[in-house]
């Protein structure tokens, strides 16, 4: 068959390897979402009999609740109340448990012990587990799409991105904590690549990778539409407000080559001030729904007798929560420097050099306000034992982020070399 180059059309061929390049990412997708919900995530609940619903966990979320600050993250429990609901539905419309039928008549074959019965209980909450975290975790694959071309390259990047969600194998971690020892007595933290993800920790990595996606792609947000969002972030986590806000000012005023640009800089602050607004209008109307719903403000949050004993144990183990957090957050770059680099020299989808700044910008930007979220977090959160988890969401993205400084350093190298005389 000849191919007609005047109507543009791929060769059948090409379509087909396309295709399957396109449906090998997604089944890589789906294999590594899986692999994280059940290494990584509360799975087990979803196989216990005295575990409580969904249902039930947002009703006892929304009522007489102790937190350590008047916190309402209600989107995560909100997604998988309405995720039960739909697999309570669906469930009876499956061949389960021929018993439990009111029109049973009976078989003179046993039926007690099928494998049916036995997971009848725990299936649809597992459906829900995985359902759940495919859903809030695609704004990562797209994201990965979206800076990256060539399904290849795609693959690469997206197995890398959630090899730092799925935590570094014990031989990597050896290496870390050897090439640390000489330098100080770096604690050989092994409890921060193997911890558990709450739901609400998948869906906030869903949310910090949707910001940047925003703030890299979205030309002419509406207005209606930053401040939905940021508040719909506000009330995922409480920093994630502020995180929307600042990551949409870098998108905004990095998005030329001109930094002088007044005009960009004054749409860049409406925009960041659109978010910021209603962030803070939505912490304030969760911490009124808080406290109204008969929410009570825990030890973390009581600094009448002074500091609680977590917080003076955050500054107690000072140095070694900062190398916790440093063992977290910073290895993934390296890697993602690598790839990138690899990729950029080979001259793969190699952007202009302000377009390579703006990515790196966005990233950084949220990378940043991670690391003050550390510092405020000294005397709100129980760190010694929890950055792994907390701080996951960072660590994955900053394989992202060292991606995109080796394209920006490459990008600008070129761009200087082609312009010399």
């Amino acid at each position: 068959m000849v191919h007609d180059r005047q109507s543009g059309a791929a060769p059948p061929r090409a379509e087909i390897a396309g295709w399957a390049w396109t449906v090998g990412f997604w089944l890589i997708y789906v294999f590594l979402v899986s692999q994280l919900a059940i290494l990584r995530a509360q799975t087990l609940p979803c196989f216990e009999d005295s575990g409580a619903s969904y249902l039930d966990l947002l009703r006892q979320y929304l009522f007489d609740r102790t937190a350590g600050r008047p916190n309402f993250r209600i989107m995560a429990p909100l997604l998988l109340a309405g995720l039960e609901s739909a697999a309570n539905a669906l469930h009876p419309l499956l061949f389960v448990d021929a018993t439990s039928s009111a029109f049973h008549l009976g078989t003179p074959w046993p039926l007690e012990g099928r494998i049916d019965a036995r997971v009848a209980s725990c299936a649809p909450r597992f459906a829900v587990h995985l359902v759940f975290t495919g859903i809030v975790l695609l704004p990562v694959a797209y994201a990965v799409r979206a800076w990256v071309g060539g399904p290849g390259r795609r693959i690469v990047l997206l197995a890398l991105v959630f090899w730092a969600a799925l935590g570094w194998p014990p031989v990597v971690a050896d290496a870390l904590f050897a090439a640390a020892r000489p330098i100080s007595d770096w604690p050989r933290s092994y409890f921060l690549f193997d911890a558990t993800f709450h739901n609400n920790d998948m869906l906030v990595l869903g949310i910090v990778f949707l910001t940047s996606l925003i703030a890299r792609n979205m030309h002419e947000p509406r207005a209606l539409f930053i401040a939905v969002f940021a508040a719909a972030a506000q009330l995922t986590n409480e920093y994630l407000g502020v995180l929307c806000a600042l990551a949409l000012f870098s998108g905004t005023f990095f998005s030329g080559r001109d930094l002088r640009d007044r005009p960009r800089l004054r749409l860049a602050l409406r925009r960041f001030a659109i978010a910021l607004s209603a962030a803070v209008a939505a912490a304030v109307l969760g911490a009124v729904a808080f406290f109204a719903l008969g929410g009570h403000v825990g030890y973390l949050g009581d600094y009448s007798n002074g500091p609680p004993a977590s917080v003076r144990n955050n500054f107690g183990w000072i140095k070694t929560n900062i190398a916790n957090l440093i063992t977290v957050v910073l290895p993934p770059l390296v890697p993602g420097f690598l790839i990138g680099l690899v990729f950029a020299l080979r001259g793969n989808d190699l952007p202009a050099p302000w377009q390579a700044r703006r990515e790196t910008a966005i990233l950084a930007t949220i990378f940043a306000w991670y690391l003050a979220v550390f510092a405020i977090g000294l005397f709100t959160v129980d760190y010694p034992s929890d950055i792994g988890r907390q701080f996951m969401p960072v660590a994955v993205l900053n394989v992202l982020l060292g991606f995109s400084l080796a394209r920006w350093a490459v990008a600008a190298r070129y761009d200087r070399t082609r312009v010399s005389p």
